[in-house]
C-alpha cells in the first residue's frame, strides 16, 4: 500500500527540495555531492575552531577583568585608608600648615588685623629698656607681616605646579616609571 502511494507520487512528479547548485544533474552525481560535503565540513571546522579561539580569548579577558577589578578594589581601599591617615596626621599640624580651602593664609584677611605701632599703644617712653624691647618687637612684627604677604599665594602655586609636573610625567613616562617617580621605589 505504501509502495503504491510512492509510485503514484513519483509518477505524478514528487516535489524535490530546491536545488543548491545550478545544474540539477549535479545533485545526482555522488562524487560531486561528496566533494561539496567535504568543502562544507572544512568551512564548519574552521568556523568552529574560530569560535573556540574566541571563547578562549573571551575567558582570558574575563579573568583579566576580574583580576583588574580586584586590583582596583584593593587600590580604592588603600586610597581610603591613606586618606584617613592623612586626615589624622593633618589634625596634628599647625593650623597654617593644613591643606584645604579653609586653611592657610587666606584666613588672615578675614581677621582685619591692623598694624599699630607698639610705641603708641604702650606707654614705654618712661623706661629706656622697655622702649628698646618694644622697638625690637615692632621690627619683628613688621618683618613677620612682610613675610606673610610674600607667601600668600604660594600654596595655590605649589599645588598648580605639582599638577603640571605630574601631567607632564604622565605624558612622557610609561605606567611603571610614572608610579616609581610619583610613589617612589620600594
Amino acid at each position: 500500500m505504501v509502495s503504491r502511494r510512492l509510485l503514484g507520487k513519483i509518477s505524478k512528479g514528487l516535489p524535490f527540495p530546491a536545488s543548491t547548485t545550478r545544474q540539477r544533474e549535479d545533485e545526482f552525481d555522488f562524487e560531486k555531492i561528496l566533494d561539496r560535503k567535504q568543502v562544507l565540513e572544512c568551512h564548519l571546522t574552521s568556523a568552529s575552531d574560530g569560535n573556540k579561539l574566541l571563547d578562549d580569548s573571551l575567558s582570558k579577558e574575563l579573568a583579566w577583568l576580574e583580576s583588574e577589578g580586584a586590583a582596583l578594589a584593593e587600590l580604592e581601599a588603600n586610597a581610603k585608608s591613606e586618606a584617613v591617615i592623612m586626615k589624622q596626621s593633618e589634625r596634628k599640624l599647625h593650623p597654617l600648615l593644613h591643606s584645604g580651602e579653609d586653611a592657610g593664609l587666606d584666613g588672615l584677611d578675614d581677621l582685619n588685623l591692623q598694624i599699630v605701632p607698639y610705641l603708641s599703644v604702650l606707654d614705654v617712653t618712661k623706661d629706656v629698656e622697655l622702649q628698646h624691647i618694644a622697638q625690637d618687637l615692632e621690627g619683628h612684627m613688621d618683618s613677620l607681616h612682610g613675610n606673610v604677604h610674600q607667601i600668600q599665594g604660594i600654596i595655590e602655586s605649589v599645588a598648580q605646579t605639582k599638577a603640571a609636573i605630574q601631567t607632564t610625567l604622565f605624558d612622557h613616562l610609561n605606567e611603571t616609571q610614572y608610579e616609581e617617580v610619583i610613589l617612589g621605589s620600594d
